[in-house]
């Protein structure tokens, strides 16, 4: 929907869409991240999460999907114009915004065509297609039958708080904001008041205006994913931030326009305003409180000046620039989980993004794209015991397609097997008394005692590591293996 608001709310609005993309829930278990160096061919467009898969655009106008950040699929060209992809969890729509064409999909890969009634509202976990919410707006279940849905008709018709008079003349209010909250959906004007839905087209008077604003211009953000709290954002003599649970009774924090959340802290730039006309610039300092009220620097190891890009979902994504022997093409990828920072990787931009995505939560994975055609992938990690005692690795042990996978020389070490490395054919041997064990990376066949056994998972190289199956290895070396379900343990018992 159109927005005319002031210069220094379109800056904080901009800036905040741009580098808030979306917040989902805070991580509740440790991940492990894996890169993997340009596994798409250039830039990605068009991304959607789909089912337990994204679905892309390619810099070559190919259409991919993955499901895993690792191995991609095609599906087709894709002439289409960038950001084109909305679902409702059980359809695709692809649009073609300079043709005005429209196709729809049940998985990604197989089109019809179709037609859109106007431009298609973007936000994960809409249940319906929808185009721009308004007083008068369409919602589609299929992609392909339209019903017009009329404010005017619902009960907010005669509620004063959603008109103003011009000349004597009763003029609606406009809605700003669309957000979601504790899986209800909400529009509110640029006054606070707002209504509220459970399916997108019956509509009830939420709450009036907001008494805090006092009459000042407001804009309403929350998390697509973590959608418990909700911002709303507003200059008066400086930026102001309020936040509610309920969209009910709202609460002031001592934060600014950039201020975000990740379901456990909030997270802001540090910045300053000069006057109500001119926005100064942020330092980039990034913040960090459990409150809103208390902050402190979030400092970084790795020598890099500011901050460029800060990401939220469930822990903080930033994107540094420059530092010490470096300069400012390049770009260093980090994580910050409210108490541990990681650099993930540094690349060299060609363009302004380095992520060209949100991170997309997948069952058991989450993934980052960046603009190079790399993939971050963060996987839960696991815990491994050997006779009681736990394995320890600068890679942890991770689980991969279901499997625990471990650091190959930390496990063999563990029991008391030896092992060798022949780089050229990237095949692993281990031995330990009668027992040879061999693996070849990205195999799914392996060699013991010279008998052939079906893998569940092949071994691979991860983060310079090479990272092997727990179950496989400890039971060919005659070892009792057991889960540990109340501490999420894989333990591994040695036999007599």
């Amino acid at each position: 929907m159109q927005k005319r608001i002031a210069a220094t709310v379109i800056c904080a609005f901009v800036l905040c869409y741009i580098l808030t993309p979306q917040l989902v829930m805070a991580a509740e278990e440790a991940l492990s991240w894996v890169l993997y160096p340009q596994t798409a061919p250039g830039n990605i467009y068009g991304r959607c999460q789909f089912q337990d898969k994204i679905i892309v655009v390619d810099s070559e106008g190919k259409i991919l999907s993955t499901a895993d950040g690792e191995n991609w699929e095609s599906g087709g060209d894709a002439p289409l114009a960038k950001y084109n992809f909305n679902t409702n969890g059980a359809k695709l729509l692809r649009i073609n915004f300079l043709e005005e064409t429209a196709q729809v999909s049940d998985d990604g890969m197989k089109w019809i065509p179709t037609s859109v009634p106007g431009r298609l509202y973007d936000m994960d976990g809409l249940p319906k297609f929808m185009t721009e919410p308004d007083w008068q707006y369409e919602v589609s279940d299929d992609g392909i039958h339209w019903k017009t849905i009329k404010l005017e008709e619902t009960q907010i018709k005669d509620n004063p708080n959603f008109y103003y008079e011009v000349n004597g003349e009763k003029q609606k209010e406009k809605f700003w904001s669309f957000v979601k909250l504790n899986g209800r959906f909400y529009l509110f004007t640029s006054k606070g008041a707002s209504i509220v839905t459970d399916d997108l087209e019956n509509w009830t008077v939420n709450a009036p205006v907001i008494p805090q604003l006092n009459g000042k211009v407001a804009f309403f953000q929350t998390a697509e994913g973590k959608d418990d709290l909700i911002f709303c954002k507003y200059y008066d003599d400086g930026d102001k931030v309020l936040i509610s649970k309920d969209a009910l009774s709202w609460e002031p924090i001592a934060a600014n326009s950039f201020a975000q959340w990740d379901g456990a802290h909030f997270y802001q730039f540090d910045h300053t305003m000069i006057d109500n006309e001119t926005f100064s610039g942020p330092s980039f300092d990034p913040l960090v409180s459990s409150d809103g009220n208390q902050w402190s620097k979030i400092e970084f190891d790795n020598g890099s000046e500011y901050v460029s890009e800060m990401y939220g979902n469930g822990y903080m994504v930033f994107i540094t620039t420059g530092g010490a022997g470096k300069t400012y093409e390049q770009k260093q990828i980090s994580v910050f989980d409210g108490t541990k920072f990681k650099l993930l990787y540094e690349f060299k931009i060609r363009d302004f993004y380095g992520i060209t995505s949100p991170i997309y939560h997948l069952s058991d994975k989450d993934i980052i794209f960046i603009e190079d055609g790399s993939t971050l992938v963060g996987y839960k990690t696991a815990t491994v015991s050997v006779n009681g005692t736990e394995i320890y690795s600068d890679q942890p042990s991770i689980l991969y397609n279901s499997r625990t996978l471990v650091p190959l020389r930390s496990i063999f070490e563990a029991l008391g097997a030896s092992v060798t490395w022949d780089e050229d054919t990237q095949r692993i041997t281990g031995t330990k008394d009668d027992n040879t064990i061999i693996l070849q990376i990205g195999s799914d066949v392996a060699t013991v005692n010279d008998r052939s056994v079906k893998l569940d998972v092949s071994a691979k190289i991860m983060n310079d590591r090479t990272m092997v199956p727990a179950r496989f290895i400890a039971e060919s070396l005659g070892c009792q293996v057991d889960w540990d379900e109340d501490s999420g343990t894989v333990v591994i018992t040695s036999q007599p």
